[in-house]
């Protein structure tokens, strides 16, 4: 699923080379990624330009020049790709995008679990308050001062699962949840009960390193991830433990090995990580 870096990448991608582009016409391949009916959403969207782009945990959410805003959420598979029109189509490709300077925006997901919801831009805020997500964990108020508070509010979580709820930090998924704890050298299933002052020092200062740096690697592609682009993103190459079972550990004489954990594959060393 692409997450926080991955979502940023194309968020800076859509900036660059698709501000101020005119929406054409729309093709809707399946409208059941759609929250309102497709007639009404191309009604909505054709002729207005794409102005301002922000990011908002794992979605995407670009402002037109007609007052609505399109909401994006990729969920495990879905790629946003800004392509020729003489690319070929496939089954997978839900919605295109024609545009004024005569490529295509499309939304393609071989699972068909990626959304776009049509708001008012005024709308956007009661959006995601109805959602309660969590602080940015890149944000400037995201301190060390309040990622302790808040950490401290949940005694009995396990450290993991903590860190990839939405309503706990927004944006961080499985990926870089197991690099920030082999970062942290903590281990997944940990209560944060028992983590000491250090322990939670060093969470927080995995998260501020560990997302910048995935960020300036354009994501991680280890399945589904492509940029803008049609790209695969290079942090694949610098992760030390996610999707690295059986490979050595890069900190210590350990073997990476990968258990579940709240219904979620996790990546670890068990001989740095405790």
């Amino acid at each position: 699923m692409p997450e926080l870096p991955e979502v940023e990448t194309i968020k800076r991608e859509f900036a660059q080379v698709l501000t101020g582009r005119r929406i054409e016409s729309v093709e809707v391949r399946s409208p059941i990624i759609l929250d309102i009916p497709s007639s009404q959403f191309v009604g909505r969207v054709e002729g207005a330009e794409f102005r301002n782009v922000t990011r908002r945990a794992k979605y995407l959410v670009v402002d037109l020049s007609n007052g609505f805003s399109l909401i994006i959420h990729l969920k495990i598979s879905g790629q946003l790709l800004y392509v020729l029109p003489d690319r070929p189509i496939d089954d997978y490709t839900h919605i295109i995008f024609n545009l004024d300077d005569g490529k295509q925006l499309r939304l393609r997901d071989v699972n068909s679990f990626a959304s776009i919801w049509l708001f008012k831009t005024t709308d956007i805020p009661s959006f995601f308050a109805y959602r309660k997500m969590g602080p940015e964990p890149l944000s400037p108020n995201f301190t060390y001062e309040s990622f302790r508070a808040l950490i401290k509010r949940h005694p009995r979580a396990m450290i993991k699962p903590l860190l990839i709820n939405q309503h706990f930090v927004a944006g961080i998924g499985s990926i870089y949840a197991d690099e920030i704890l082999f970062y942290a050298r903590v281990h997944p299933a940990r209560k944060v009960s028992d983590l000491s002052e250090e322990e939670i020092r060093r969470i927080y200062d995995g998260t501020r390193q560990i997302l910048p740096e995935a960020i300036s690697h354009r994501g991680t592609t280890t399945q589904f991830y492509l940029d803008l682009r049609g790209q695969k993103g290079e942090h694949q190459n610098y992760l030390k433990v996610h999707a690295k079972a059986g490979k050595p550990c890069e900190g210590c004489p350990g073997v990476v090995e990968k258990i579940e954990l709240s219904g979620r594959g996790t990546y670890l060393c068990p001989s740095c990580q405790h």
